[in-house]
């Protein structure tokens, strides 16, 4: 008899996917690789390239480390601008990350604990915020 092992599904430490005008980001408690990253970036940019309003991004903990925000820093700065970005998190930790990331960045990150009041510091529409709570589910289970 031949034993097979079940190799267990690897879950990422970063989730993001455009919803409407906006780009919408989850992190785990762990942070990303840097490939994870580097993709991330990536996304953020053609994002706001492409006409999006803000980054709305969930975290139970995890998020970019200091190497990490320097790369993302830097991505707007060769921008040239960025767009708003609002952080739903219950963690205190990471909103003393946001002030951190807050020092290199020309506009800077706010957190709220909900994602309706993230939605509501951003102005978004009441007919959007459905859209926008069923794609965080999404994200969100996806780091489950």
């Amino acid at each position: 008899m031949s034993s097979t092992s079940v190799r267990p599904r690897l879950r990422p430490n970063v989730t993001y996917a455009r919803a409407g005008h906006y780009l919408l980001m989850a992190h785990p408690e762990t942070p990303p690789t840097d490939e994870e990253w580097d993709r991330a970036v990536a996304a953020i940019r053609e994002a706001a390239d492409t006409g999006a309003k803000a980054l709305i991004v969930y975290t139970t903990g995890g998020g970019p480390n200091a190497a990490q925000r320097k790369k993302v820093a830097a991505m707007w700065e060769a921008r040239g601008a960025m767009i708003d970005i609002v952080v739903t998190t219950p963690s205190a930790m990471v909103r003393g990350v946001i002030t951190a990331l807050n020092w290199f960045l020309s506009r800077p990150a706010v957190a709220f604990g909900t994602l309706r009041e993230s939605m509501d510091h951003l102005g978004v529409p009441p007919t959007e915020q459905p859209n926008l709570i069923v794609t965080m589910d999404q994200l969100r289970d996806q780091l489950r």
